[in-house]
């Protein structure tokens, strides 16, 4: 499929999702030995969270073989993230990447929050400080909770916008119609994912 099939295959998983719709499709044994048997060919490559509450593969309605999901802290970017998204677009060529963030981030809260942490943690939170920083100057007046919430849809922002600064391979795929590279915010409690930049006109 196409990337405005796949992205329209996504949207269309969730809202059974968030309906109670759900069709759980390629999760039995004709599908793991066909992804056996003729490789992976995920239609959509996401890079998402590690927090349990948020199930990629269940939250889109998709199954074994479906998408390609990369997860960390705070869903952000360093070297072997880079390098894995790369190998989704040059070998795996899945015509869409989303960089997924989450409401009530445990990592942005923590990085906003300044919490005292071990190095490993703080070179995770290093990496969110950027977004803190943006959203600060443009609304240097907001809440803790708002400053929280607002850092969360920044660094989905900024993710995408350092993959497309960092990867060559991206920007020309990008630019060739090859990939839609796009932001999405999902929503705990409701369960919906909200589309919140297409960055196709960015490179």
């Amino acid at each position: 499929m196409d990337s405005k099939q796949a992205l329209e295959q996504l949207k269309e998983g969730n809202k059974r999702f968030t309906q109670g719709l759900c069709i759980h499709p390629n999760r039995d044994e004709e599908a793991r030995d066909r992804c056996v048997e003729e490789g992976q060919s995920p239609f959509a490559t996401i890079l998402a969270c590690s927090d349990s509450r948020v199930p990629v593969e269940v939250l889109f309605d998709q199954g074994i073989g479906d998408l390609f999901v990369i997860r960390n802290a705070g869903n952000v970017l360093d070297d072997s993230i880079l390098g894995t998204l790369d190998f989704a677009v040059k070998k795996l060529k899945t015509p869409v990447i989303v960089i997924l963030g989450h409401s009530q981030c445990g990592a942005v809260t923590a990085a906003v929050e300044k919490m005292d942490v071990p190095d490993s943690i703080q070179i995770i939170l290093d990496k969110i400080e950027p977004s803190i920083k943006k959203v600060k100057e443009k609304s240097p007046h907001l809440s803790k909770k708002e400053l929280i919430s607002a850092t969360i849809r920044q660094n989905i922002k900024t993710v995408e916008q350092t993959f497309i600064d960092s990867s060559e391979l991206v920007r020309q795929a990008i630019k060739n119609g090859d990939v839609i590279l796009i932001g999405a915010y999902y929503h705990l409690q409701k369960g919906e994912v909200e589309w919140v930049s297409l960055t196709d006109d960015q490179v």
